[in-house]
């Protein structure tokens, strides 16, 4: 039985994948018809816990802190399905946290390539601190 050939180190400039072309795979640059996503808009946060509300925060006795909360936008930029992220340590003021954005949190929503709005979930990570 032939063994195969072991396999060489080669040299070739050519070999492999390349940055740009005109084939049709995702990624680099070209004019296949790859998924690159172009066109796709992020929704943009256009509101925002205001100042006041912080101290809420402040008063379930952490005095400064952060805490990431998921949140699904809708095709309306209103949100919704708060989730926690990451912790700030404190269940209480998690919950606040997704209460606050929730209630005063606002998005411009996310456009699809034809400019249609479409839901899209966000991660941030709102911090407050006691003055």
């Amino acid at each position: 039985i032939p063994a195969a050939k072991v396999a060489g180190e080669g040299i070739s400039s050519n070999a492999g994948a390349g940055v740009a072309g005109s084939g049709t795979g995702a990624g680099g640059t070209g004019s296949g018809r790859g998924g690159g996503g172009a066109g796709f808009t992020p929704a943009r946060r256009i509101s925002k816990i205001p100042d006041r509300a912080y101290r809420q925060l402040a008063a379930t006795g952490i005095a400064s802190g952060s805490v990431g909360v998921t949140i699904l936008v809708g095709t309306d930029g209103n949100v919704s399905n708060c989730r926690i992220a990451r912790s700030s340590g404190d269940r209480a003021a998690d919950a606040l946290m997704c209460e606050l954005t929730l209630r005063h949190v606002r998005f411009e929503p996310a456009r699809d390539p034809a400019g249609r709005p479409v839901a899209q979930d966000i991660t941030f990570v709102p911090n407050w601190w006691k003055p």
